[in-house]
């Protein structure tokens, strides 16, 4: 769970969310209570686990607990929103957007005392607030009386949605290493990472430049036996000086690493039976 830059909030609460965590306080004083306003946080990232949960995951209830020592901070505005296997990061569908404001002298809120709200969100007839969910983000709007909210706990139950998702191939990791180069006799390894619903076929490629009445062409060709996601180059040859990549592809789609370059040097000359060469890599540098 990404808590934010929460701050902290010396009331009396139940230090627990639902992974273990309460999230960062920014003064670490008292760990029992945190808030956004007034510079603090202003959101909650839950990752859900993917592992059983090929196809997300369906949210049934979502209950959120706060509760102050004095008469203000009654108010909680939430919009819930969430993502779904195929595109985890982008967290933009909604799934609650509400501003909760018990009028203060009912059910309990004193105009000056301490008070509490426990609010839960949950689909009617028993149903799924939320189908195929991967992580959910909590976005508080600040909108109470003198911007602060404070929170004790956030609850989150569901169950893993039924079945699968068809997800393309997509690049998790881009090819390493990214430059390189290495001598005669050597070995060499690139690697990429990819993930899909469905198994992946690979096809590695080099690009070469080809020289024909003065002219220089690049000329794309598969690498023999290069069907894997990492490529090995046993007993490295000068013929094998080019720019490198591969391509992941299955019935949902395909998608392609970045593109390499990699530099066969000749072997050195021993020196009283000596020899002494240097290879160099570099991945991306973010």
């Amino acid at each position: 769970m990404g808590a934010g830059n929460f701050i902290d909030e010396s009331c009396a609460g139940v230090g627990v969310f639902t992974d273990g965590n309460i999230g960062g306080i920014g003064s670490g004083n008292e760990i029992d209570m945190a808030s956004c306003g007034d510079g603090g946080g202003s959101s909650v990232t839950y990752t859900l686990p993917s592992a059983g949960a090929e196809a997300g995951w369906s949210i049934t209830n979502i209950q959120i607990f706060g509760g102050w020592n004095d008469g203000g901070r009654d108010e909680q505005g939430y919009t819930i929103y969430y993502s779904t296997p195929d595109s985890p990061d982008a967290i933009t569908n909604v799934m609650v957007d509400w501003d909760y404001l018990p009028p203060v002298g009912t059910r309990g809120f004193a105009a000056n005392g301490p008070n509490m709200t426990r609010m839960t969100y949950t689909e009617a007839a028993g149903g799924a607030m939320a189908s195929n969910v991967a992580n959910i983000e909590i976005v508080f709007s600040q909108t109470d009386e003198n911007g602060y909210q404070g929170y004790s706990q956030i609850a989150v139950y569901g169950f893993p949605t039924p079945g699968t998702i068809a997800i393309p191939p997509a690049l998790t990791r881009d090819i390493i290493p990214f430059i390189g180069n290495d001598v005669v006799g050597s070995s060499e390894t690139f690697a990429a990472l990819f993930n899909s619903s469905e198994a992946i076929n690979y096809q590695w490629y080099i690009i070469t430049n080809s020289i024909s009445g003065g002219v220089t062409n690049a000329v794309t060709s598969p690498v023999i036996g290069g069907t894997s996601s990492a490529l090995t180059l046993a007993n490295l040859q000068a013929s094998e000086t080019g720019s490198y990549f591969v391509v992941a592809s299955n019935s949902l789609g395909e998608a392609s690493s970045s593109t390499n370059a990699f530099t066969v040097e000749p072997a050195p000359t021993p020196v009283n039976g000596i020899t002494e060469s240097f290879a160099y890599q570099q991945t991306f540098s973010g």
